[in-house]
């Protein structure tokens, strides 16, 4: 015990960089957030260059443009091609579902799995027509919704489709592809890939 003390004073004492000082005192001193510390640790992360860069590309909207496929004949520059890259900056961060800029982007997400709004990504060729394409795009935008609020009521229904098609994937005690695509071909199931990073 003694030794992790002796690392975790060291941090303390030299991790300067508001980035990693944000992270290690909200991830790995646990300080709540509402203690000086932590609201310091914040607000000092607010003002670097790493956030600044993230803030600084979010659309009206609250997104970063495209969802999933980059834009490449935009004239737009960004450092970040698509929103699920800015997400993944943020959760690099370990920025939380309460940051205004991520807030901003949680109503969009849930908007566009209530159907109310579409990601302005084109629409990716199937057999289907991209039938399936526009079926599994809320899927995704709920897997990136739990990934900031894994309690979020708009992407339950989602993840309860997920939850059904691997326990049916599953069903003879090891992932049957087949039966993965099988739901997916009768549109029962996200129409994503079961090996890829939503479900």
């Amino acid at each position: 015990m003694s030794d992790i003390k002796k690392i975790i004073d060291y941090l303390s004492e030299n991790i300067s960089d508001p980035a990693p000082k944000y992270i290690f005192i909200k991830e790995i001193l646990k300080e709540s957030p509402t203690s000086p510390d932590y609201l310091n640790a914040y607000e000092y992360l607010t003002q670097s260059k790493w956030y600044r860069e993230l803030a600084g590309e979010q659309w009206d909207d609250g997104s970063w443009g495209r969802f999933h496929t980059q834009d490449t004949k935009s004239l737009k520059k960004q450092t970040f091609v698509t929103t699920e890259a800015a997400l993944g900056r943020a959760r690099d961060l370990s920025l939380s579902k309460d940051d205004p800029m991520i807030d901003k982007c949680i109503k969009l997400m849930e908007r566009h799995i209530h159907g109310k709004e579409t990601w302005p990504d084109n629409i990716e060729k199937h057999k289907d027509g991209g039938r399936s394409h526009m079926h599994s795009r809320p899927f995704a935008a709920a897997a990136n919704l739990n990934l900031f609020d894994p309690e979020n009521p708009a992407m339950k229904p989602k993840r309860d489709i997920f939850v059904k098609t691997l326990k049916i994937a599953l069903s003879k005690g090891y992932f049957d592809e087949a039966a993965w695509e099988q739901e997916n071909r009768t549109y029962n199931g996200p129409c994503l890939s079961g090996w890829n990073a939503y479900p």
